[in-house]
């Protein structure tokens, strides 16, 4: 089975009741059948329950399914790497994934226990020195014993994904990134096309209510809504369709507990004309939201921001 190209993102889904409820209605109601999952989000428990549920309804199959996790920072040591495979599999309950990706080309002080970004008595992160080589190539391991049926990687800059391609045996399969309206990746997308990678998008729809570069929220960019007017669509709705629209190898990952805009997210029924295409290009400034230096203290890609303030 292919990645299709719009899945269900279960980032920042605290609520386990409602991300219950979210699952249901995305799998058994909008037909979605890919899921973007990780280890760090620390809610993989209620996505395993909630799949069991949909897998005892007996109308959908664990084949009919989409299933993406990743490896977080602190299991990079290529000894811990099986670690946190065999704990993603028995948090979701399942016998295998189907892709699993690097989740940031960084390691932080390797932990066996819960701890999210280990810092030491001054608050500074602590990171490790290992190779994200070594890394890949143990989830190459795990990946020719079944556990997972892709690997890949996420927030990889060209150069770093063509370390990856070079050095390693098994090509990655997908490469996510904050990519949206106002963070295009027009020459990673190009790269990954060339090379049969796909480009997962998340923070689609930027990351409400942080405001972008133009001093309003991606949603509500005047040229944002102008087209969305024009095809008679959400501002959300032609965020998504764009990603998809650039091309068939850019996967969307949109995100929401609220039935109501997770039905409109996936109601791709229309198709934006050239100059729709050619105004949303134009806001392009790689203007990015989800700002990593602030978590790792460290400019992750190693390409610069333009950042929210």
């Amino acid at each position: 089975m292919e990645i299709p190209q719009l899945g269900f993102g279960t980032f920042l889904a605290k609520d386990p009741a409602k991300l219950k409820a979210a699952l249901h209605y995305v799998i058994e109601e909008c037909g979605i059948r890919s899921l973007d999952c990780a280890w760090a989000y620390y809610n993989q428990d209620v996505v395993g329950e909630t799949l069991k549920e949909i897998f005892a309804a007996g109308k959908i199959k664990r084949e009919d399914l989409f299933i993406t996790s990743k490896l977080w920072c602190t299991h990079h040591r290529p000894d811990l790497v099986e670690f946190d495979l065999k704990q993603i599999l028995e948090q979701l309950q399942l016998d295998y994934i189907d892709l699993w990706l690097m989740h940031f080309p960084i390691a932080l002080e390797s932990r066996t226990d819960n701890e999210f970004i280990p810092k030491d008595a001054n608050g500074k992160v602590i990171h490790e020195q290992i190779d994200m080589l070594d890394t890949y190539k143990a989830m190459e391991e795990c990946m020719k014993k079944g556990m997972t049926r892709h690997i890949g990687v996420s927030n990889f800059s060209i150069e770093q994904l063509e370390r990856v391609w070079f050095n390693c045996e098994i090509k990655p399969y997908a490469n996510q990134v904050e990519c949206h309206v106002y963070k295009q990746h027009h020459p990673l997308i190009q790269y990954c096309e060339s090379h049969n990678i796909f480009l997962m998008a998340h923070t689609t729809i930027g990351h409400p209510p942080l405001k972008g570069y133009r001093g309003c929220m991606l949603i509500e960019d005047p040229d944002v809504v102008s087209v969305a007017k024009e095809v008679g669509k959400t501002p959300a709705q032609v965020c998504i369709k764009y990603l998809i629209q650039m091309s068939p190898k850019v996967v969307a990952i949109p995100m929401s507990m609220n039935p109501t805009n997770i039905k409109l997210n996936y109601d791709m029924n229309f198709t934006l004309n050239e100059s729709q295409m050619n105004k949303l290009k134009s806001l392009d400034k790689f203007y990015t939201f989800k700002y990593h230096p602030y978590i790792f203290g460290v400019d992750v890609l190693g390409l610069g921001f333009n950042v929210w303030g």
